[in-house]
């Protein structure tokens, strides 16, 4: 099972996360519709903080006909 949670500032939430145990997997991405952080909890299990921006997924999702 992977979880994402979808944060208001992926920054801030990744240093509260470290702080309690986490670690941070690889730097934080920047899409243009995202920021994503891979996280693992103390035990190696991974999830993720996403931060949308503007549109979200639905800027690179194309519209149906």
């Amino acid at each position: 099972m992977h979880l994402d949670f979808v944060v208001k500032d992926v920054h801030a939430v990744v240093q509260k996360a470290q702080a309690a145990g986490a670690r941070l997997k690889e730097e934080i991405q920047a899409h243009e519709w995202e920021h994503i952080a891979h996280m693992a909890d103390p035990c190696g299990h991974g999830f993720c903080f996403i931060e949308f921006i503007g549109r979200g997924y639905d800027a690179i999702v194309a519209s149906p006909p």
